[in-house]
């Protein structure tokens, strides 16, 4: 691919020194050569941009998911009731998650890459963050809601 581009000859006749308005010193393209040579999607920047954007992506799925299950009740998410509709919409979240990332043909049409376990678990991060908050705001708004039920005289034996 070098071969291809005017760096076939090696650098010493494409770059000069050169100083940014800092005073640091840089190696700058000759304006002699007419356009500068672009980086193919196969550089290190291109690829890490696309790990970005696939953490971002899973995070974002995944937070959209978790935290349906938190808004399905007033209690704690794990005592809420069993419902086969939310158990669905999980699974086909967390399928169609998969089948983006990991799929080849998938991935690459959505521009996503295959996220490594680390990497993956870095993603879940935030949607934890997010349930974690939810449930102790849901704890403070339990607490609100018995204080506002004893000042209205309404009180529930089966109450905790």
């Amino acid at each position: 691919m070098k071969e291809n581009t005017p760096f076939q000859t090696g650098t010493d006749d494409l770059l000069t020194p050169c100083t940014d308005r800092a005073g640091k010193q840089h190696l700058c393209c000759r304006d002699s050569l007419g356009p500068h040579p672009l980086l193919t999607s196969t550089n290190c920047a291109y690829y890490g941009s696309k790990l970005g954007q696939t953490m971002g992506y899973a995070s974002i799925q995944l937070t959209e998911i978790l935290g349906l299950m938190t808004f399905r009740t007033d209690g704690p998410f794990w005592t809420a009731r069993f419902s086969a509709s939310y158990f669905g919409a999980l699974i086909f979240n967390l399928l169609c998650g998969a089948i983006f990332i990991y799929v080849p043909p998938v991935s690459i049409l959505l521009g996503l890459a295959p996220l490594s376990l680390h990497r993956l678990v870095l993603a879940c991060i935030p949607p934890i963050i997010l349930v974690m908050i939810a449930e102790i705001e849901k704890s403070e708004y339990r607490r609100q809601l018995r204080l506002h039920h004893a000042t209205h005289g309404v009180f529930r034996s089966d109450c905790s």
